[in-house]
């Protein structure tokens, strides 16, 4: 990278970023520049085009989007090898400016990470250690099926809580903190890490379990959105129906509300996950 007042420099080079122009005055709008710095942008084309006729060209220079017309033109060059710079990133800026003015998006993050400290302290999270299921099989008697580990009162409580997480009317729930992410001045490799954890999530919930019924299998994802919005919530007529026939059969329904606490398990680690990414972002913002 070599910056320069002497078009001989330029010969041969692959790419040239242009600021050359006069400098906008108070009280002056980008469209005062135009003549001034058409006759400028003229002069530098008419050189670049002679000392390095296959480079790339970014326009830095106002008007910017007059200036870049005006460069590609001078030069002949096609229109995929003269670039205009700016719009991206004072949009970027616009939107945290806006954000950090408001104290929406810092707050947000930091909703998000009291409601997952809160339910790292719950029973049903301190259960997870040891749970799972019990089957017992006797000659001339049914199969009996114990489930052990979080009790069904620290089940409602939690799921009391993960709400906050999963509901997209919530500001905090994972679709809209990837949201959020998305606009704030955060870097870029914090963005990716949360939209790669929601993916492997997704993933993970849509796996098959070892049930099935009705000749259909069950995801993690179907039997969470039965337990859950028919079961627990009621939100869902149809849902509350499959429910109330899974409770029919004691010994079933025990395999598959393991295996919604197993969902419930997924979807702890993302929360636990971008708690850690979130206070990354802050830390970010706060330096910023």
């Amino acid at each position: 990278v070599r910056g320069t007042n002497d078009f001989k420099d330029i010969e041969g080079a692959n790419i040239i970023i242009v600021t050359a122009g006069m400098p906008r005055k108070p009280g002056m709008s980008r469209e005062d520049l135009l003549t001034a710095n058409a006759d400028i942008t003229k002069s530098v084309a008419e050189n670049i085009k002679k000392y390095a006729p296959d480079s790339f060209v970014v326009m830095v220079a106002n008007p910017l989007d007059l200036m870049t017309y005006h460069m590609q033109k001078i030069t002949g060059f096609p229109s995929n090898r003269v670039f205009g710079q700016a719009g991206v990133l004072d949009s970027i800026r616009f939107r945290a400016f806006i954000a950090m003015e408001l104290n929406i998006a810092i707050e947000t993050l930091k909703l998000f990470n009291e409601k997952a400290d809160k339910l790292e302290n719950l029973s049903f999270t301190k259960g997870l250690g040891d749970t799972g299921l019990r089957i017992t099989y006797n000659q001339d008697q049914p199969i009996q099926v114990e489930r052990y580990g979080p009790n069904d009162e620290s089940i409602d409580a939690f799921v009391l809580t993960i709400r906050f997480f999963i509901q997209d009317n919530e500001p905090t729930s994972l679709r809209n903190l990837s949201k959020l992410f998305s606009v704030l001045p955060i870097s870029s490799e914090l963005v990716e890490k949360l939209d790669n954890a929601r993916t492997e999530t997704n993933l993970g919930l849509s796996q098959a379990t070892s049930l099935s019924v009705d000749e259909v299998d069950l995801t993690f994802r179907s039997i969470f959105d039965v337990f859950l919005w028919g079961g627990l919530a009621h939100a869902n007529p149809k849902l509350k129906t499959t429910y109330d026939g899974w409770s029919e059969d004691p010994a079933f329904f025990l395999l598959l509300q393991d295996k919604f606490i197993h969902a419930l398990r997924i979807i702890l680690n993302m929360i636990f996950f971008a708690r850690a990414v979130n206070k990354a972002a802050l830390s970010q913002l706060n330096q910023g």
